[in-house]
């Protein structure tokens, strides 16, 4: 579910530019070899320059994160400080996942990068995030929805602190992004290609990235078989997961 919610990007590309699957082939075209170019991009920066692609990786991922999250709960509007509202909710997400696993999280960046970061590190990631959040919720107050809840954001906050605490690192993180992430993702996704989210739409939206998504995941495992060492599992999954977030988060 994970990879099957960035499947349908150049469906979503193409309905936004209001492209339909008849007319306009040079138009296709150049959106798929500027997905596949800025895919390559990212890969190769991360890969020449892994603490530069690192951090754009956890910038990008952070707002991501935090604007699907909070999608539903605020208007949309370019204002900076909804923005920044965003991107401080994401990585508060994602700096209590580090917090919880410190040990593990510090080995993958050493591996990526080279970096060695200290336990201290993190605790100023989430204090900061913590810090920041809490600034620009009151600075966007009046661009919330009804929809938005401080009691239940601090629940559902409670509620990742546990599950990052008590479950290792990919199971923590793999059950948020499936669950508070990807299918909340493909809800909002099904709603503005097909207009609403029914059980025909999500077999419709499955069948649009059914080849895309069955590539990707024959091409992952077929990865890990051919793969003698599995002690890297983390850190080349993490790595995946750059590549792809990368253009999912332009689109």
């Amino acid at each position: 579910f994970g990879i099957l919610h960035g499947a349908n990007d150049l469906k979503l590309l193409k309905k936004n530019n209001k492209i339909d699957n008849v007319g306009n082939f040079k138009k296709q075209v150049w959106f798929l070899v500027t997905y596949i170019t800025s895919i390559l991009f990212f890969s190769v920066c991360f890969y020449f320059f892994p603490f530069i692609g690192f951090m754009i990786f956890m910038i990008l991922s952070a707002y991501h994160f935090g604007e699907q999250h909070l999608s539903f709960k605020v208007y949309h509007s370019p204002k900076w400080y909804l923005l920044a509202f965003r991107f401080f909710y994401g990585l508060l997400i994602l700096s209590i996942l580090l917090f919880f696993h410190q040990e593990e999280v510090s080995k993958i960046i050493l591996n990526i990068t080279g970096f060695e970061a200290k336990g201290m590190l993190f605790s100023y990631v989430l204090l900061s995030a913590i810090a920041f959040t809490v600034l620009f919720y009151f600075l966007s107050k009046k661009y919330l929805s009804a929809d938005f809840s401080v009691l239940f954001e601090v629940f559902l906050l409670l509620v990742f602190s546990l599950l990052f605490k008590f479950s290792p690192l990919i199971w923590g993180f793999s059950l948020y992004f499936i669950l508070w992430h990807s299918l909340p993702s493909i809800k909002t996704q099904s709603e503005f290609i097909y207009g609403n989210f029914t059980y025909l739409t999500f077999i419709k939206y499955l069948k649009s990235g059914l080849l895309t998504w069955l590539l990707s995941i024959v091409s992952f495992i077929l990865y890990f078989y051919l793969m003698h060492d599995n002690s890297m599992l983390e850190t080349i999954l993490f790595s995946f997961l750059a590549a792809i977030t990368f253009p999912q988060s332009l689109v």
